[in-house]
């Protein structure tokens, strides 16, 4: 913002923050036809939304889920990328849990009501080297 103010950016200059832009490292490209084999007509969970809404948002339909559960703690969060997700692909079936993935009593029954096939594991905190101080609640 400083720099805008003095004149030394310009305000064309900026762009849209992209996800590698937080990365510090290459971006990992990831072969989806496994990822199909796994979850085509299966019942999926996926924890961390904001990372789902990021990076495998639009490639949902192509993976063919029966039913995709997004889990996570924050019920604006999950409703706003549920509500998105329904609106880009309507012939799918969407569900939501609001639970954190450290209580192991909520998830265990999670599992036993969602009872997926699969489960990919995105949920992160977005602060690592607090987080890495703070091993413990982490």
């Amino acid at each position: 913002m400083f720099e805008i103010l003095s004149g030394r950016v310009r305000l064309s200059h900026l762009r849209k923050v992209e996800i590698q832009d937080l990365l510090r490292r290459e971006p990992v490209r990831t072969d989806l036809e496994p990822v199909r084999a796994i979850v085509s007509g299966q019942s999926v969970l996926v924890t961390g939304g904001r990372l789902y809404r990021e990076r495998a948002g639009a490639t949902t339909r192509r993976l063919g889920p029966s039913n995709l559960t997004l889990l996570g703690n924050g019920e604006n969060e999950i409703f706003d990328i549920l509500s998105e997700l329904k609106a880009a692909h309507p012939s799918l079936h969407f569900s939501s849990v609001i639970a954190d993935v450290r209580d192991m009593t909520r998830i265990r029954s999670v599992f036993r009501q969602v009872r997926p096939t699969a489960v990919f594991h995105a949920a992160a905190h977005k602060h690592v080297p607090l987080m890495e101080e703070n091993v413990a609640d982490a």
